[in-house]
């Protein structure tokens, strides 16, 4: 599972071009575009 997250996390990063570590907040708006991939 937590693979699984660190994949996600990669593609929404190249998706959106960020290269910047995250803080808190993008944390969350990761774990909330995760959760969105997952369910479709």
């Amino acid at each position: 599972a937590a693979q699984a997250e660190q994949v996600n996390k990669s593609i929404l990063e190249k998706l959106t071009g960020r290269s910047r570590p995250q803080g808190e907040n993008e944390e969350q708006t990761d774990k909330s575009q995760a959760g969105d991939v997952g369910d479709a």
